[in-house]
């Protein structure tokens, strides 16, 4: 399986951090958060790695290389104009040639990829998002509903305050790690901004068997990429860290 890391984004919600580093550069535990990704792919088994870069491209080049220091491969894909989470990836379409994993550049986890690899298999599925169960008070920052199979029904990036309003169902947080198949990318336009939470996955899921994947209570997953969420977890994952 080959793996996509997604790092082109600005990280406007990161600064001033990301006024010097792509937001995938911020340091945990004295190590830029993508190089934690990238152990942790090549420990799951991935060692070939798709990146694509817009903002400060040259920071993570010039420390990350063509991989070997880290034990993979990386093909960097080099965006003169933002293409979204979709659109990057279908600009590379001839990189990918099975199922394939997409990563957003500023999440955090341990999970053991072979269980989510089992259960998108045992679906059969077209994709599978990793989920998670809101804590109480959180944003809507999506609606992702599951039906009693785990089969995702509704799909709604940053939805209205009307559309939230009546939710009376446990809501799933989009974990930013997914599982595709190759067909995906049929669905998704050539040279064009494209998004996966806004553009893609609020048709497919009505179209195709698209699952959620609940992540583990045993495995950790973070999100870091708002200035206090980072600031507020970055002590807590170097807590785990240094523990292991």
């Amino acid at each position: 399986m080959k793996a996509m890391i997604l790092a082109a984004g600005i990280g406007e919600r990161l600064y001033p951090i990301t006024k010097n580093i792509p937001k995938c550069m911020v340091d945990i535990g004295g190590k830029p958060l993508i190089e934690h990704q990238i152990n942790w792919l090549r420990d799951n088994g991935i060692k070939e790695i798709a990146i694509n870069l817009y903002h400060l491209p040259e920071k993570i080049t010039e420390f990350l290389g063509n991989g070997s220091k880290l034990g993979v491969k990386i093909r960097y894909s080099h965006e003169k104009k933002l293409m979204g989470t979709a659109g990057g990836v279908k600009r590379i379409d001839d990189f990918f040639d099975d199922l394939f994993m997409v990563y957003y550049g500023d999440e955090y986890t341990n999970l053991n990829l072979s269980e989510l690899e089992r259960y998108h298999k045992s679906k059969n599925a077209f994709m599978t998002l990793c989920v998670r169960e809101k804590s109480a008070g959180s944003k809507e920052s999506n609606i992702i509903r599951l039906n009693g199979d785990n089969q995702i029904s509704e799909f709604v990036e940053k939805p209205s305050k009307e559309q939230t309003k009546n939710l009376n169902i446990p809501n799933m947080t989009n974990c930013g790690i997914y599982l595709c198949n190759m067909k995906i990318l049929e669905k998704i336009p050539q040279d064009s901004f494209y998004d996966f939470g806004k553009d893609v996955l609020p048709n497919l899921v009505k179209k195709e068997k698209i699952y959620g994947f609940m992540i583990p209570e045993k495995y950790y997953w973070y999100e870091l990429g708002k200035l206090e969420k980072y600031e507020r977890l970055k002590p807590e994952i170097e807590k785990i860290l240094t523990s292991q």
